[in-house]
């Protein structure tokens, strides 16, 4: 069983793959570091570049979980259509914005209150998963990594 190890292991980085396209979780750094970088631009336009950049990252997301359709079955995409649509008001505020006149745009109240708001902001969840079957397959990837790694130790030790 040890001289197989690499098929659990190539199991493992298939359930890896898998839970990370289900979970979103990448896509969340994604729009983390683009909303972080939004709420230090002193230009709408920058701000607004910065918030349909996270609308790409959630498009990218749904098709990625696409492409995974024989896998995940029923996908919920609540979630990350709630989030596309909190940062749509974002983008819709910002918009308002553009239109004002002004020498330094960063006095203006309206817009520190728009950056507070977006400073606040937490990109919740994107999982497409039921809380059972991301449990389910958070247990089966602790699971097979930690077979792939006590098989790999052990490979060395049961050679001749």
């Amino acid at each position: 069983m040890a001289k197989y190890w690499w098929v659990v292991g190539v199991a493992f980085v298939v359930s890896f793959g898998v839970y990370t396209v289900a979970t979103g979780w990448t896509t969340r750094i994604v729009l983390h570091n683009n909303i972080r970088r939004a709420t230090r631009q002193v230009e709408i336009e920058n701000i607004l570049a910065d918030l349909a950049r996270c609308q790409e990252a959630l498009a990218d997301h749904r098709y990625r979980v696409f492409l995974l359709a024989p896998v995940l079955r029923n996908p919920n995409f609540a979630a990350v259509d709630a989030v596309s649509y909190e940062i749509g008001n974002y983008q819709a505020y910002f918009q308002s914005l553009a239109s004002i006149r002004t020498e330094d745009i960063t006095l203006d109240p309206r817009f520190q209150s728009g950056t507070s708001l977006l400073k606040a902001y937490r990109v919740r969840s994107l999982s497409v998963l039921s809380t059972s079957g991301e449990t389910g397959l958070e247990i089966a990837l602790w699971g097979l990594g930690l077979l792939t790694v006590v098989l790999g130790l052990l490979r060395p030790l049961s050679s001749p």
